[in-house]
């Protein structure tokens, strides 16, 4: 079955019965369930929510890292040889 059907089925189970929705790795769970269920949603379930956390802040950073190295690339001129 496709990946993004877990994430359909336990969206169903939380919807239904919000205290019956199973715990899960957020650390486990792939970044593109982000389009389906808010972070927030999934930290309350979440059995490493402050390791989740932590590496979500470190994810963070190098993104913030790499946006602003492409954008002072994307920024100068092209040097022509």
């Amino acid at each position: 079955c496709p990946p993004h059907y877990a994430v359909f089925r336990w969206y169903q189970a939380w919807e239904a019965a919000p205290d019956l929705a199973p715990k899960l790795y957020l650390r486990a769970t792939h970044e593109k369930t982000l389009d389906y269920v808010p972070y927030d949603v999934l930290r309350m379930y979440a059995l490493d929510g402050d390791e989740a956390d932590e590496e979500r802040r470190g994810l963070d950073e190098q993104r913030a890292k790499l946006e602003a190295l492409l954008g002072k690339a994307a920024e100068e001129p092209q040097k022509e040889e």
